[in-house]
């Protein structure tokens, strides 16, 4: 009788490991950047002020995110990819699109026929710069949301025929209609994400430099409906795959609104006295080796450094709640942590101290404890 066959384990097969997928993010702007760059299409340079067609693939590894950028003059891209600019050209920021309409409108009348009716009208607000109202933005900056001031704002500009004072009234009586959004779409722009309205103003913006400098956004930063912002995000990134650690967001005093409570800038700041923004009550940031403000009250590091932490002790004494963040990529934050934040003074004035994605360790536990601090530990946020 013959011998059963022995049966043999097959080894468990390893799952194949899913390969990110990172689709392009397509911008269409003018050129406005210090680096030379050639178009893919026809290997021509790329001159400042040359309406380009911009393909931005993210990646990322234990530094955290970089970018390749590539770029087409937009007559190329037009000829050799109608319909993707066709549809990037609808989807674009309002003011790009405002500006590029033209030179689509040279290149391809038939183009321009198709997105005619996705351009923006000519905006109807009125400068900010008369005494009066110049006397109301003044103490509107201290109490932004005032409503009785504001109604006489309103009146006001509504009297001078500015379509914001027709916003402002409508917003008072709660109306949230088809003509409030008509309104704000009049006054307002386009940025990396949609802005946020109080009444009248842009509360919220969010803004990505993309390695331009922000004098590159100084004109919709004057922008009237920009007058009372209360909450700004700055997105500073890599430009390119080979691109050095990202230069600082030239922030100088008067390029940002002076009634800003709430500054998040993703990168680093300069050397830099904030007082010219008296209102400041958060900063949220990566790195500033020379900041200060005198009454700051909340301040937010994200996968920062040893000189942040002590700078910003040095500068900033009126901070009343200090967060420092691991991020998932980037550095680490330094190891002797809490011997540093009790060395650089941070723990004799705080009251609330969160670590997010750090451990705090029994003896900063204990010095919190004894200082009468809340510690807050809260878990590493992943993508």
């Amino acid at each position: 009788m013959a011998k059963p066959k022995r049966k043999t384990k097959r080894a468990a097969k390893k799952p194949a490991k899913r390969k990110r997928v990172t689709r392009p993010m397509i911008q269409i702007e003018r050129f406005r950047f210090d680096e030379e760059q050639r178009c893919r299409a026809c290997s021509e340079a790329v001159k400042q002020g040359d309406a380009c067609f911009i393909e931005i693939v993210s990646d990322w590894d234990g530094d955290g995110e970089s970018q390749t950028w590539t770029f087409t003059h937009l007559a190329c891209a037009i000829a050799k990819q109608r319909q993707e600019v066709r549809e990037h050209l609808l989807a674009t920021d309002r003011e790009e699109l405002r500006e590029l309409a033209g030179e689509v409108q040279r290149l391809s009348p038939e183009l321009f026929a198709e997105i005619a009716h996705a351009v923006p009208p000519d905006r109807k607000a009125m400068p900010l710069d008369d005494p009066f109202t110049l006397e109301l933005l003044a103490q509107l900056d201290e109490t932004p949301e005032d409503r009785a001031l504001l109604a006489v704002l309103g009146d006001h500009l509504a009297q001078r025929g500015d379509d914001r004072g027709e916003l402002i009234a409508l917003q008072l009586a709660g109306n949230t209609g088809s003509r409030v959004a008509e309104l704000c779409d009049i006054l307002s722009f386009s940025s990396f994400s949609k802005p946020v309205w109080g009444i009248g103003f842009l509360r919220e913006l969010n803004i990505i430099l993309g390695g331009r400098p922000l004098a590159t956004q100084a004109q919709r930063l004057a922008n009237p409906s920009c007058r009372l912002l209360q909450h700004l995000i700055i997105w500073q990134n890599r430009r390119f795959e080979l691109a050095q650690k990202d230069a600082p967001v030239d922030v100088t005093p008067g390029s940002l609104p002076r009634g800003l409570r709430v500054l998040d800038v993703i990168g680093g700041l300069p050397p830099l006295d904030l007082s010219w923004m008296p209102y400041l009550d958060t900063l949220v940031l990566d790195e500033g080796h020379e900041l200060a403000h005198p009454t700051l009250r909340v301040l937010e590091l994200r996968a920062t450094d040893r000189a942040t932490i002590e700078a910003c002790a040095r500068g900033m004494p009126g901070v009343e709640r200090l967060k420092i963040e691991r991020l998932q990529f980037g550095r680490e934050p330094p190891a002797d942590l809490g011997e540093l934040l009790e060395h650089s003074g941070w723990l004799t004035r705080i009251r609330e101290l969160e670590l997010q994605g750090i451990p705090a360790g029994d003896p900063l536990r204990a010095a919190a404890r004894a200082r009468d601090i809340r510690l807050v530990e809260t878990p590493l946020r992943t993508i």
